[in-house]
């Protein structure tokens, strides 16, 4: 089973905006509420490919409400910690003239420390019944930023894989617990590291350092331009099929969930690159994240281009 741990849900609301600026009244040409939150739109895309998931982490309000439905009726399974405050809402404005998005994302609710208490008493539970654990997203306010870090270790003791995908602090001190992998895009690994990465070599030499620190698998995301992963000593550049987009958000939730579900499987590292990058590329094409067809995976699979450096 793979574990896929939302500690900020969302209800995730997409507007599509023909040629959209700042300061006017629009109209939508098409909308979309979905259970949002980055761990959610792992599990979405793992089941999609026939995998076993389970999503956790913490809801509240009538927000929670409706994340509990949506995820009802797409069939996911869920276990979570019921907060007082409100499951936050975040909105995506996608300009279908310009292919451009623009995000607006709730900081969500205060978690009080007897919330919290209990949420890791079930997180316990549940990691020992998983061989995955992909840990995703920000932290809702009262929670403290070492929380992966503690979330990691939980999950090792329990003998599972663990898969870090998050930003600023929470990262940092989550990459101390030396996850078996994590996922920065470009500009969360620059946060983290203090500097400028201003060439794919400066990408490399990142990823190289933090292989040699312990983390067995590192992937930096690069959007179009791929991704730069590295494996038990060995980098790879990663070219995706040259597409047009529709829908950027959610495909590095894409690739996540493309290598959780080769790393539960066993699979060899060149397929579950290509696993995950044709996930990936399905949902750019597609409105709404996490949002993926098993065809376009499919037809992707032997177009993605693995380079070793």
């Amino acid at each position: 089973m793979i574990l896929a741990v939302t500690l900020n849900m969302a209800v995730d609301k997409t507007y599509t905006v023909p040629d959209y600026s700042i300061g006017n009244v629009f109209r939508t040409e098409e909308y979309k509420a979905l259970p949002g939150g980055k761990g959610v739109n792992v599990v979405r895309v793992a089941k999609a490919l026939g995998e076993d998931v389970r999503l956790t982490g913490f809801i509240g309000g009538n927000n929670g409400k409706t994340v509990l439905e949506g995820l009802k009726d797409q069939g996911i399974k869920s276990d979570f910690e019921f907060v007082k405050e409100e499951t936050r809402t975040c909105i995506n404005v996608l300009d279908s003239k310009n292919n451009t998005s623009t995000e607006i994302l709730e900081a969500g609710p205060y978690i009080y420390e007897d919330e919290l208490d209990r949420f890791l008493e079930r997180y316990k539970y549940l990691s020992k019944r998983a061989n995955v654990v992909a840990l995703s997203g920000s932290l809702p306010n009262g929670v403290p930023k070492g929380i992966y870090e503690n979330l990691i270790n939980i999950a090792k003791e329990n003998k599972a894989v663990t898969i870090l995908d998050s930003s600023k602090e929470s990262l940092e001190k989550g990459l101390r617990a030396i996850p078996f992998m994590a996922k920065p895009n470009r500009k969360e690994l620059e946060n983290v590291l203090g500097i400028s990465l201003k060439c794919e070599n400066d990408i490399i030499n990142a990823a190289d350092k933090y292989m040699k620190k312990g983390i067995k698998l590192f992937v930096v995301s690069m959007g179009e331009d791929g991704s730069i992963v590295g494996y038990n000593g060995d980098l790879y550049k990663v070219i995706p099929p040259q597409i047009t987009p529709v829908n950027p958000v959610g495909c590095g939730d894409a690739l996540v969930a493309g290598f959780a579900i080769g790393l539960s499987r066993n699979m060899d590292i060149k397929e579950v690159i290509r696993l995950s990058t044709a996930a990936a590329t399905s949902n750019v094409l597609n409105y709404g994240a996490g949002i993926i067809k098993i065809e376009e995976v499919n037809s992707f699979l032997e177009r993605i281009n693995i380079i070793k450096i």
